[in-house]
């Protein structure tokens, strides 16, 4: 499991980006999301995820926020 911060949303589709904490970038998509929903993430959210190679590069799966 990784931990990071979510630096960018775009709602309109749905996707984001997350700053691991290990420094790379990984992105995300509103499927991706267990237990919130993308209306109410916000940019700064405090994350654990689980990592996967998808098309374009690492992306999060599974993404927790952190209470």
């Amino acid at each position: 499991m990784h931990t990071g911060i979510v630096t960018d949303l775009d709602r309109s589709v749905g996707v984001g980006l997350i700053d691991a904490d290990d420094g790379h970038v990984v992105i995300f998509n509103r499927d991706s999301l267990t237990d919130t929903k993308l209306s109410h993430l916000k940019v700064g959210a405090r994350v654990a995820f689980t990592e996967e190679t998808g098309e374009l590069g690492p992306r999060a799966v599974a993404i927790n926020l952190f209470s």
